[in-house]
């Protein structure tokens, strides 16, 4: 890290970076996915802690599947192994198969062991048991979910059902009326969004929106970040309280939209572009002061920002190439075997 008088901190990778352990994973029956460029935009696979002493690592399997109608929106079934892992010596404590019906993210990270597992349009719970529990019910079509980053609330954005659809009644068998029902509005169902920001203890609905199209909107508390576009490549960015007016925290110059993700209730990161061939991760506090910034390399592709629960470390995972590659080159395990490999860069927040 180093910087100018005035200026904020630049942070710069290190290289020298090296892991303490290591598990092999093959023996679980993990594969790695093919080398379509197009399998970089499947959740095939994620890691998650549980506590200080055992991961959850979850893979896509392959193998033969017995068809069903239990979600009639999609037809893309697969097979999802769970395993709970001991950390340091690797042992798989305990197994589940998890049946799936899309390739979208699936699984995030609640805190105290808990985790937020997607199943079609239904949002489960489930914990080191690795038996799903009901959690949230959502009408239609799940489109998109958003954390917030002490994971006290989240948002779900539902695409409603066709008009013609028999509407469920909230006390219908084998519902439980404390599950909070993700319903469409009133006008134009099939034209917009249904946006619920749902608190998770006690678990309710606090507030209800809709919009045209999926939106990223991180969650601060009980607020959320707000970007508009301004003349001269600037964006502003402003936060607007779920029940309160908005108010404008910072302008950004980029010539690109910022992607903003929330890393604690008052620091918020922008991936920007200074210029056309950069990209750099700025840090933001909502009071619209530049704490740091994190130049993104040209040879790292595919980049993924991932944050602790507590806001205090945050990673930025890349595929790091050192060789020249076109959009549309698959990524290669040979070509990775010759220097290319995937890279997770830490810092504080």
């Amino acid at each position: 890290m180093h910087a100018q008088k005035g200026h904020p901190p630049v942070r710069v990778y290190d290289d020298s970076a090296r892991p303490e352990f290591r598990i092999p994973v093959e023996a679980l029956g993990y594969r790695a996915p093919g080398v379509l460029p197009s399998l970089s935009f499947y959740a095939m696979v994620n890691l998650q802690y549980i506590d200080a002493s055992h991961l959850l690592f979850t893979f896509n399997t392959m193998g033969l599947l017995e068809r069903d109608s239990n979600c009639s929106d999609n037809d893309s079934e697969r097979m999802v192994r769970a395993v709970v892992l001991d950390v340091p010596s690797g042992k798989p404590e305990k197994q589940a198969n998890w049946k799936l019906y899309d390739f979208m993210d699936f699984l995030w990270n609640l805190g105290d062991g808990q985790f937020l597992l997607r199943n079609c349009s239904q949002l489960e719970r489930v914990d080191a048991s690795l038996v799903p529990q009901e959690f949230i019910r959502v009408e239609g079509s799940l489109e998109d979910i958003i954390l917030a980053p002490d994971r006290s609330m989240v948002l779900v954005e539902a695409k409603p059902p066709p008009p013609a659809a028999k509407p469920q009644s909230a006390n219908a068998a084998g519902s439980a009326p404390a599950h909070p029902p993700a319903s469409p509005p009133d006008s134009h169902p099939e034209q917009q969004l249904v946006l619920d920001f749902i608190r998770l203890h006690p678990l309710g609905i606090v507030a209800r929106s809709a919009a045209p199209d999926a939106v990223n909107l991180p969650i601060m508390g009980d607020s959320v970040l707000e970007v508009l576009a301004a003349p001269n490549n600037r964006w502003d960015v402003g936060l607007q309280p779920i029940h309160g007016t908005l108010r404008h925290v910072v302008s950004i110059h980029s010539t690109c939209p910022p992607e903003l993700t929330a890393i604690t209730d008052n620091v918020f990161v922008a991936n920007t572009c200074p210029k056309s061939d950069e990209t750099v991760y700025q840090g933001y506090n909502l009071q619209g002061a530049l704490l740091w910034q994190i130049p993104l390399p040209p040879n790292l592709f595919f980049p993924r920002f991932i944050v602790a629960q507590n806001g205090a470390h945050f990673a930025i995972e890349t595929l790091h190439e050192t060789h020249p590659r076109a959009a549309l080159d698959p990524i290669d395990p040979n070509r990775c075997g010759q220097g290319n490999d995937y890279r997770v860069r830490y810092s504080d927040g």
